[in-house]
């Protein structure tokens, strides 16, 4: 597929936000910062051990504690500044409350410094499908600018948000962060964008929200930059949505009924139900191979060498769109009606 987006005269509609008055009606320990920037969840949870661990008297004492027992830390180093927004968070996750006081029992059984447990995953899981600044975002895959926010995000629960949600487009228009979002592969979709005057805080919880969602296998995310599919300015497009998982379909009928051509370029069926289905990369290419086997009368593959795919030029993280089948790439799928 090669699609330029017309980011010039599409339609623009801003994306209505929560400021952080509005936060308060959310939770009764709201201490006037909702947007937190924590991203592993090892330092969250073993800042929160430690306050289990130690008696929290005044910011300093506890920062030296954490320092006394050589806290774990991924990238960063701890200060001051740095548990103090963990301890925010864990008060924005509803962990503990205002007076740094344990208000929900979790991580029971796990030492600090252990590694993340599926036990972890799934309170963390929890915490991402509640916390109202995450629901807020989730609220952008099923209507961006949907009435009665409150009460919707309020009502927002996990089985709705899988079961509603569609891809998202997100790409950096007017910021070094993600602002803008559109719903459609056409050339002038209505795209959805955050304030830059005011938004650039929650631009960048988007990233927050991008990374636990990826970690907690929440999330799919991938660049179309490989699809041909970008900006007017040539700026990179990922597509991210809710893993709902692909269905028992025949693929087939569904080729019969969507594709009239009978000789199908494969990274546009696999983008194609990815978008349709919102299941992994890699499971629309398992699915496929197990269709073309229980197909062969009506399917035949036409491989292709990785100087084709362009292996090498793949960056860290991206996509291969090409399935692999009998260690070749596949390029089209050839379909005998």
């Amino acid at each position: 597929m090669k699609l330029t987006i017309d980011t010039l005269n599409a339609p623009m509609v801003e994306l209505p936000s929560f400021d952080e008055d509005d936060a308060k009606k959310f939770s009764e320990y709201s201490k006037g910062w909702s947007l937190s920037y924590v991203y592993n969840f090892s330092e969250i949870r073993d800042v929160y051990i430690a306050l289990k661990q130690s008696e929290f008297n005044t910011l300093n004492s506890f920062t030296e504690y954490c320092l006394s027992i050589s806290l774990p830390y991924v990238r960063t180093p701890w200060n001051k500044r740095r548990i103090l927004e963990h301890l925010n968070a864990l008060k924005n996750f509803l962990l503990i409350d205002s007076d740094y006081r344990i208000i929900k029992d979790v991580f029971i059984n796990e030492r600090i410094g252990d590694p993340i447990s599926e036990t972890d995953l799934l309170i963390f899981k929890n915490i991402y499908f509640n916390y109202f600044r995450f629901k807020e975002i989730f609220s952008w895959f099923i209507d961006p600018v949907i009435t009665n926010r409150f009460k919707f995000i309020d009502n927002l629960t996990e089985s709705n948000i899988v079961q509603n949600s569609k891809a998202v487009f997100a790409f950096s228009n007017k910021s070094r962060f993600t602002d803008s979002f559109f719903y459609e592969l056409k050339e002038t979709p209505n795209i959805y964008f955050i304030n830059n005057k005011t938004g650039e805080d929650l631009m960048r919880f988007w990233d927050v929200f991008i990374k636990w969602g990826l970690v907690l296998g929440v999330l799919e995310k991938f660049s179309l930059r490989n699809l041909d599919i970008k900006t007017l300015s040539n700026t990179n497009i990922a597509c991210v949505y809710v893993v709902k998982g692909i269905s028992r379909l025949n693929l087939l009928q569904y080729v019969n009924d969507n594709y009239s051509n009978n000789y199908i370029y494969l990274p546009d069926l696999v983008l194609d139900l990815a978008i349709t289905y919102r299941s992994r990369i890699e499971d629309i290419h398992t699915y496929i191979i197990e269709q073309y086997k229980i197909n062969k009368e009506y399917f035949s593959f036409e491989r292709t060498s990785e100087i084709f795919v362009k292996v090498n030029e793949i960056k860290e993280g991206e996509k291969i769109f090409f399935p692999k089948y009998n260690d070749s790439y596949i390029s089209h799928l050839i379909v005998r009606r």
